[in-house]
């Protein structure tokens, strides 16, 4: 794992891993209210359908949703004060499973598969507390945590 300072959305990568939670809203679409969840939501239409749809069937897991994008759940809730150390543990490990199957990506060698710093916004936990868990799990450089300047 690699951490780069830029901006998320125009730093070169493959694909970008979104924090999601895993809550609905009555019409069954994915709440996409703050952060980079609510970035791609105003930026690729209708994705909060697509992922309501896959959590509905599949529970709070991680998905790539289309456009290059990947769900990478950190909280069961958005209403949740804190996102789950555990939740985020599981969302990397499906993250690389995710990547040692077919995921329609061109760019299969020396691939970069972005992400923010998961559980670190509006999941009130400390960076120091979830990068040693992620670089045990995303151990290689084709993934990227983005840093804000």
């Amino acid at each position: 794992m690699l951490e780069e300072f830029g901006d998320f959305w125009t730093i070169q990568g493959d694909a970008r891993c979104i924090t999601t939670n895993g809550a609905l809203r009555a019409n069954g679409d994915a709440i996409m209210g703050k952060g980079i969840a609510l970035q791609a939501k105003q930026r690729y239409p209708r994705i909060e359908f697509t992922l309501g749809r896959l959590i509905q069937k599949y529970g709070n897991h991680l998905f790539y949703i289309g456009y290059g994008l990947i769900s990478f759940p950190t909280k069961h809730h958005w209403r949740d004060y804190k996102s789950d150390i555990e939740l985020i543990k599981r969302s990397a490990t499906e993250l690389v499973s995710l990547f040692k199957g077919d995921v329609p990506i061109k760019n299969k060698s020396n691939r970069r598969i972005l992400l923010t710093r998961p559980g670190c916004g509006s999941g009130n936990l400390e960076w120091t507390e979830v990068r040693p868990i992620l670089q045990t799990i995303l151990n290689n450089n084709e993934f990227i945590v983005v840093v804000r300047q």
